[in-house]
């Protein structure tokens, strides 16, 4: 097989980073996954070439792994109250929670003491993920009747408001997205998951698949200084008073590693499953130099500095 040299390169990275995980355990998971991570970089980089990072990352797990494509509920509300799109927000937190306590983090509080998060273990009840569709049908009511409820394909066009396309607003809580935005780039800058993502749950659950976890969220210490100086208030009261309870995503490295095993398998077999399979030393016929349109963004054209 000409992607043979390629596979056990991949394959290399993954000893590697499984040789760090299991020597140094929870203090070497960080490490070991951004060896993956960079691995998969990599291959992307490859297939699109002239693309950047982000995009490339996010279209390789979306076009060979499909199921990063399904969206984290909790991510997407917090985007559209960021966006300052409240109504969203507030449609999609009624549509799946039971209550509006469930959404905004189960806590016991005593006194002035930090209370314990309550990690929720199982969360299928409410539904925690929804694909893009789902969530679509929701915000944009615009069903057809033929037997059963399915999206109008209008419902791109149905769901802009303010000029900003909520469509791009959903996909970047998708898991594909948030690998790359705030599980990768957290882990490579600051050595440690960022914004909806966290590397430090209370309670590290089971370890093949994402987990949920309650996380007191204070404010950015910008904030804090500003409103203390403004207000002639201690800086732990603001951030006492100011910090949130919000639900964070954990992605384990067993599940990192199995899933970037399986992105790259399938897409070793797309390779080979060109009608021109050139010598291993060239990609030539792999690798995608044409514009497309990406799945991470709505806009089609593509310079040549992207």
């Amino acid at each position: 097989m000409y992607t043979t040299p390629y596979r056990d390169w991949f394959l290399t990275r993954i000893d590697i980073a499984d040789s760090i995980y299991k020597t140094y355990k929870k203090i070497g998971e960080a490490d070991a996954q951004i060896v993956i991570c960079c691995a998969i970089g990599t291959l992307s980089a490859m297939r699109w070439p002239n693309a950047e990072d982000n995009r490339r990352f996010i279209e390789f797990l979306t076009k060979f792994t499909p199921q990063t494509q399904i969206i984290s509920l909790p991510i997407v509300i917090e985007k559209f109250f960021d966006e300052g799109d409240s109504a969203s927000a507030e449609k999609l937190i009624k549509q799946y929670y039971p209550s509006r306590s469930d959404y905004n983090g189960l806590w016991y509080l005593d006194s002035q003491v930090l209370p314990e998060p309550l990690q929720l273990e199982s969360l299928d009840s409410i539904q925690i993920d929804q694909t893009e569709l789902n969530i679509a049908k929701v915000l944009s009511k615009e069903t057809q009747s033929d037997g059963k409820e399915e999206v109008n394909p209008k419902w791109v066009n149905n769901l802009l408001a303010k000029g900003k396309d909520k469509r791009q607003v959903i996909r970047e809580a998708s898991y594909a997205a948030l690998i790359y935005t705030d599980f990768r780039c957290g882990l490579v800058h600051w050595h440690e998951g960022k914004n909806g993502v966290t590397s430090n749950p209370y309670y590290p659950g089971r370890r093949d698949a994402p987990i949920y976890e309650n996380q007191p969220t204070p404010p950015t210490d910008e904030f804090i200084k500003k409103f203390a100086n403004q207000y002639n208030y201690s800086y732990d009261a603001v951030r006492t008073a100011f910090t949130e309870t919000k639900r964070r995503l954990y992605f384990p490295y067993e599940y990192i590693r199995d899933l970037m095993m399986e992105s790259s398998s399938h897409a070793f077999d797309d390779w080979e499953s060109r009608d021109e399979p050139p010598p291993y030393q060239k990609i030539d016929v792999w690798a995608e130099k044409e514009t497309q349109t990406w799945w991470i963004t709505k806009y089609k054209k593509r310079s040549k500095n992207t």
